[in-house]
């Protein structure tokens, strides 16, 4: 899998679980189900009942960082694995993790062309995983 998508992955898997106790959270909710649906129609309700559950953890959390890690890595690994099987998604998922406003940290950028869709992703750290430098 490309280091883009891997990077992508994990930038929308910290903007969603941060964006998880902010205001819009429905917005972003329908946005990354609607992602599901478009390629694995069946399990839209899943992802939706997964995405709320995580939600309701967060929030009796208040917070607590172990917890948004942990639901941070539960979801990079689904997106990376949704990403690895389905890269055209890339453009969509990049769209939504600017409309959650995490967009990530200044830095070097990496487009990746690959699926038809054009990502940009800004270098530094996404949910654990650090871009590297582009040359």
């Amino acid at each position: 899998m490309p280091v883009e998508l891997t990077a992508l992955a994990a930038a929308a898997a910290t903007a969603l679980v941060t964006a998880m106790a902010k205001e819009g959270w429905d917005t972003t909710r329908r946005g990354i189900v609607a992602l599901w649906r478009r390629v694995r129609p069946g399990e839209g309700p899943a992802v939706e009942a997964d995405l709320e559950a995580a939600r309701a953890e967060l929030v009796a959390a208040r917070g607590h960082g172990a917890v948004h890690d942990d639901l941070v890595t539960e979801w990079r690994s689904r997106l990376r694995r949704l990403l690895a099987e389905h890269p055209e998604l890339a453009g969509a998922l990049s769209a939504e993790l600017r409309l959650t406003g995490s967009g990530g940290p200044a830095g070097d950028t990496v487009t990746h062309h690959g699926t038809g869709h054009i990502v940009t992703i800004r270098g530094g750290v996404h949910g654990g995983f650090t871009l590297p430098p582009v040359r």
